[in-house]
C-alpha cells in the first residue's frame, strides 16, 4: 500500500477505519495491512482517484464515477483548481 503518499496519512491510519477496493495490477496481501484497514472483496473498478482528479482538471464530468455526495466533496476540494484567471 502507498499510504505514505496520502496527505496526512499518519493521522488517517491512526484515527480512521479504511476500506480498500482491489485494483488490477495491484496485488495486496490482506495479512500485511494494519488492523483498521480492510481489503474489500468486490469486482474491479477501472478508475482511480488520479483519473478523477485529471477529469476535474480537464473540466470533464465525474458524476458517473462517484456517488453524488462524493462528487460534491471532491468538487469542493479539487474543482476550484479550474478557476479562470482574473482579468487585469
Amino acid at each position: 500500500m502507498a499510504f505514505s503518499k496520502w496527505d496526512h496519512h499518519a493521522d488517517i491510519l491512526a484515527n480512521y477505519d479504511i476500506a480498500i477496493f482491489p485494483r488490477r495490477g495491484y496485488d495486496i496481501d490482506a495479512s500485511t495491512l494494519p488492523p483498521n484497514v480492510t481489503l474489500l472483496n468486490t469486482p474491479f473498478y477501472d478508475i482511480s482517484s488520479t483519473d478523477i482528479r485529471q477529469r476535474i482538471a480537464q473540466g470533464l464530468p465525474i458524476g458517473a464515477l462517484v456517488p453524488a455526495t462524493v462528487e460534491q466533496m471532491v468538487m469542493e476540494k479539487y474543482g476550484n483548481d479550474r478557476r479562470e484567471p482574473a482579468n487585469g
